[in-house]
């Protein structure tokens, strides 16, 4: 905070009565300053025009420049825009007092103006980019983007994906050279190999679960399974792999599994080196009752596709 300045204007004298009761412009009367038009908290912290420690303002003789009467300027206490200033008070706070403000109260006015307008633009220009095209996307009622908001998204703009040279009918398939995700003629991917090791109790669910090389230590996965009766517990087994796709560390990718509830937990697929493919989550009370290996991609002895 800083000192805000009083005194030395067109409207700062010290007037008292004389003994005929006419007002008359007095020099060298002393104000004191307080808090309050009554009682309340003398100000003794001021300071002169020259930055010099006073507790008390005298009124000029007109010896000092200025007209008799007059109240030079002073400095009140730090963050004090307003005082109750009293002439010639007897000691004990019983004088009158008049409200006195700082001379600098309307610059400080037209900055705060000056500040609220132009805060006020700043929010009409964020306001006018709310939802707008290059703007500012704003989030619909279920915490999502809207959908007219979410930008354009193609394969082309994935990093690991490389569409030069695609053609019509091509597919992707990863190349653990390159690590990218390339387009591959349909008819270059091996067939479908059904997996047929169910977990006892397991069974197909709509797709047949069933594996196939994208490359030669690249595994494509397929499928779904459901149980003969019941939902599936977090740590199911889903069936076992045949050993030509056996991954030589677990992986742990990401399965899907359908709606409990209308609620649904992440699914994790561990695929273990014994060919073993079983789900986790972590809710215990999470029993979907089928699960699906769709589009889930591993490499045989390196990272997670």
């Amino acid at each position: 905070m800083a000192r805000h300045p009083f005194g030395g204007g067109l409207s700062d004298w010290a007037i008292v009565p004389d003994t005929s009761g006419l007002a008359v412009l007095t020099a060298g009367a002393s104000i004191t300053l307080w808090n309050m038009p009554t009682g309340g908290t003398r100000y003794t912290d001021l300071t002169n025009a020259a930055s010099g420690a006073i507790d008390t303002v005298v009124s000029s003789d007109g010896t000092d420049g200025l007209m008799l009467g007059q109240i030079p300027q002073f400095y009140g206490p730090d963050g004090v825009w307003v005082m109750w200033a009293a002439i010639n008070d007897p000691g004990d706070g019983s004088a009158v007092r008049q409200q006195i403000c700082s001379t600098d109260i309307g610059a400080q006015v037209d900055a705060q103006a000056s500040n609220a307008a132009t805060l006020q633009s700043s929010i009409s220009d964020f306001n006018a980019k709310l939802g707008a095209a290059n703007g500012i996307a704003t989030l619909g009622e279920d915490g999502m983007l809207n959908e007219n908001q979410r930008p354009a998204f193609t394969l082309a703009d994935a990093d690991d994906v490389d569409v030069s040279g695609v053609a019509d009918g091509d597919v992707l398939a990863y190349n653990a050279t390159t690590s990218k995700w390339e387009p591959t003629p349909a008819g270059a991917l091996p067939n479908w190999t059904d997996i047929t090791t169910f977990a006892s109790g397991v069974i197909a669910y709509q797709v047949q679960p069933a594996y196939r090389f994208l490359l030669a230590d690249t595994v494509q996965l397929v499928g779904r399974f459901s149980k003969t009766s019941g939902g599936f517990a977090s740590g199911a087994t889903l069936c076992t792999l045949p050993a030509e796709a056996r991954p030589t560390s677990p992986k742990f990718l990401v399965a899907s599994a359908n709606l409990v509830s209308g609620k649904a937990d992440y699914t994790q697929l561990r695929i273990d080196t014994n060919g073993n493919v079983t789900v986790q989550w972590a809710a215990s009370s999470y029993a979907p009752t089928w699960c699906g290996i769709d589009a889930v991609v591993y490499d045989l002895g390196g990272d997670t596709v």
